[in-house]
C-alpha cells in the first residue's frame, strides 16, 4: 500500500491543488527543452491521483513502483528510487537523445534506423528521484535464466555445471583460501597472469550452452519471420548501444542492467552509476 511509504501521496487530493493552481505535474514532461523548445506548462499532464497499490522491487535499494492517474485520464507508471544521485542517469539520457538527433539528421543512419532506446529520469534530490517505467521489459539475466531452467530441469544459473566450474577454479587460485564471497574470489584475478585467465573464462565459456539467448528471443515470437525481425532489432540495438557506452566511458555492464522489450527485441540500457569513466 501507498500509504506504507507515504501518507501524503495517500490522501493527495487533486481539486485543492486546481483550486489554489498550485497542481502538479507528471514528472519528466520537459526533455523537449533540451532542443531549443519553448516549455508549455499549461499543456502538461497533471497528477489527478495516486493508486493505493505499489510494486516494491528486490534490488538493494527496493525501489518502489507507483501509478499515478494523470488529468488527461492516462495512467502513469513511475519508479520511485531512493539512495542513488540519479542526475548522472539523467544527464547519460539526455546526451543519449542528442545522440538520436545526430542519428536522425545523418542520411546513412536514419536508413538503417539507427537509435539508443532512452526513458525519462527526474532527480527530486542528491538521494531521491524517479524513472519512467517502461512497460513490457525483461531484463536479459531473467530471459536467459528462464531458459536454462527449462532446458536444465529448473536449475538457475548459479547452479549451472559453468558456474559451478569456474566458482571451483576462483576458489583453488592463491589468496583464496577460506574466501565464499564471489566478489571477493575475483579480486584474486587481479594477481593472476592474464593468459591463464583467458583460458580458464574460455573454458567455463565452452561450458554454458550458447543457444540460451537465441532460444530466449524465438520463445518472443509466434512465427520465424517475427524471429529475424526481432533479432535484427536486438543485434541492431544492441550495437549502437554499445559503441555509444563506449564513448561516453559507461561501466558496470552486467545482464541485470540491459532490459529487453518482449515486443520487438529492442535493448534498453539501465543504471547509469558509473558513466564518463568514473562513479558517483
Amino acid at each position: 500500500m501507498i500509504s506504507k511509504y507515504s501518507e501524503w501521496l495517500d490522501k493527495l487530493d487533486c481539486n485543492e491543488f486546481y483550486q489554489v493552481k498550485n497542481y502538479i505535474e507528471i514528472p519528466g514532461q520537459y526533455e523537449s527543452c533540451l532542443f531549443h523548445q519553448e516549455p508549455l506548462s499549461q499543456k502538461n499532464v497533471k497528477i489527478a491521483s495516486v493508486k493505493k497499490m505499489c510494486v516494491v522491487l528486490g534490488s538493494i535499494r527496493r525501489p518502489k513502483k507507483i501509478t499515478v492517474h494523470g488529468s488527461n485520464e492516462k495512467d502513469y507508471h513511475l519508479l520511485v528510487k531512493g539512495g542513488e544521485d540519479l542526475r548522472l542517469d539523467q544527464r547519460v539520457q539526455q546526451l543519449f537523445g542528442i545522440m538520436n538527433r545526430i542519428f536522425q539528421e545523418d542520411p546513412a543512419c536514419e536508413n538503417r534506423d539507427l537509435n539508443i532506446k532512452t526513458f525519462g529520469v527526474v532527480p527530486i534530490t542528491n538521494r531521491l528521484g524517479t524513472l519512467e517505467w517502461v512497460d513490457s521489459t525483461e531484463p536479459l539475466k531473467a530471459l536467459v535464466s528462464k531458459e536454462h531452467k527449462r532446458l536444465e530441469d529448473g536449475r538457475d544459473l548459479h547452479e549451472s555445471r559453468a558456474y559451478t566450474q569456474r566458482m571451483n577454479w576462483l576458489r583453488k587460485l592463491p589468496g583464496n583460501k577460506g574466501v565464499s564471497a564471489p566478489a571477493q574470489l575475483h579480486l584474486a584475478l587481479l594477481k593472476h597472469e592474464d593468459t591463464e585467465v583467458i583460458k580458464a573464462f574460455e573454458e567455463h565459456q565452452d561450458a554454458f550452452p550458447s543457444f540460451l539467448l537465441r532460444n530466449a528471443l524465438e520463445n518472443l515470437c509466434l512465427t520465424s519471420s517475427a524471429f529475424l525481425t526481432i533479432k535484427t532489432q536486438f543485434l541492431k540495438s544492441m550495437a549502437v548501444f554499445s559503441v555509444a557506452s563506449y564513448l561516453i566511458g559507461i561501466g558496470d555492464r552486467h545482464l541485470e542492467n540491459f532490459l529487453i522489450d518482449t515486443s520487438d527485441g529492442e535493448v534498453l540500457g539501465i543504471d547509469f552509476g558509473i558513466a564518463f569513466g568514473s562513479s558517483v
